[in-house]
């Protein structure tokens, strides 16, 4: 989605409120009612629509579009006792945030959730918590009313629909696609070209090229279009489709639920003949918390 070159005007509403120690970049628009704090930094041609709120430590690429009502770097929870350390928001280029779309930098959540994972993995070495980092890669698309928690991590070519909300620490790899009203746990990870279906609850991590649909969601099978969209050929779907069926079929269940994932680490992995094929196996192969 690449958009026109920025001019090198700046051109800010009489209405918005620049802070003192904003940096915004040649060519960047400021709506009416827009906030930008102090702490912000847009590079060039980001455009700000009305009533958007820029707070805490973000930094924006170029050609950025963050349309009505957007919210990012905002402290879920800042209001209540417990709210943890604001963290940054990172946003690469050429991204659309559609109307309403918050993206937050920390949460009470967040910080329950690394205790949990501490607690979980006790021959871990703690370490002093470190605050949040969201990240927003380039090209992507959040619809309106999508939510990103803390510590998300987003890389590019990534369609969310209206009103998902995305978990602390969740990471969705490039090209993948979630469909409305859905709900990515808190750290679930979603692979390339994997595709989540409307109004679904992801629990466990998503496998690339796979479609999972449901609550809780479960295999659907392969994400096929989107690997022709991308350019592969029959031969790598065709690799695809032979380790998926040897994985996730029987003729007893069908489909495999997505919960027993874990225990395919286990299982003798049928050869891969392509490229395609090792991503999968690698993906499924991997420590859940690497």
């Amino acid at each position: 989605m690449k958009q026109p070159m920025p001019t090198t005007e700046i051109k800010v509403a009489a209405s918005a409120e620049i802070s003192p120690g904003a940096q915004l970049g040649p060519g960047c628009e400021i709506g009416p009612w827009s906030v930008v704090g102090p702490e912000v930094q847009l590079g060039p041609g980001c455009r700000l629509k009305s009533r958007v709120r820029l707070t805490g430590k973000v930094t924006a690429g170029e050609n950025n579009i963050f349309q009505s009502g957007v919210i990012i770097g905002a402290r879920e929870g800042e209001d209540q006792p417990g709210s943890s350390e604001r963290g940054q928001v990172k946003i690469g280029a050429n991204n659309v945030f559609r109307e309403y779309t918050i993206i937050y930098s920390s949460s009470r959540e967040y910080g329950q959730r690394k205790q949990y994972l501490r607690e979980k993995q006790t021959e871990i070495k703690q370490t002093e918590e470190k605050a949040p980092v969201t990240i927003i890669g380039d090209n992507n698309f959040l619809m309106a009313y999508t939510v990103i928690k803390a510590g998300a991590r987003l890389k590019d070519n990534i369609n969310i629909a209206n009103a998902t909300v995305v978990g602390e620490e969740a990471e969705i790899d490039s090209g993948a696609f979630l469909g409305g009203l859905c709900q990515l746990g808190p750290g679930v990870k979603q692979g390339r070209l994997s595709m989540l279906g409307g109004h679904s609850y992801q629990r466990d991590d998503l496998p690339p090229f796979l479609l999972a649909d449901g609550n809780p969601a479960a295999l659907r099978g392969l994400n096929v279009i989107a690997l022709r969209r991308a350019g592969y050929q029959h031969s790598d779907v065709k690799d695809l489709k032979n380790i998926y069926r040897q994985l996730y079929r029987s003729e007893e269940e069908g489909k495999l639920r997505q919960s027993q994932l874990q225990s395919l680490k286990d299982k003798d992995f049928p050869e891969p003949e392509t490229a395609l094929g090792e991503e999968l196996l690698v993906f499924l192969r991997r420590d859940k918390d690497e």
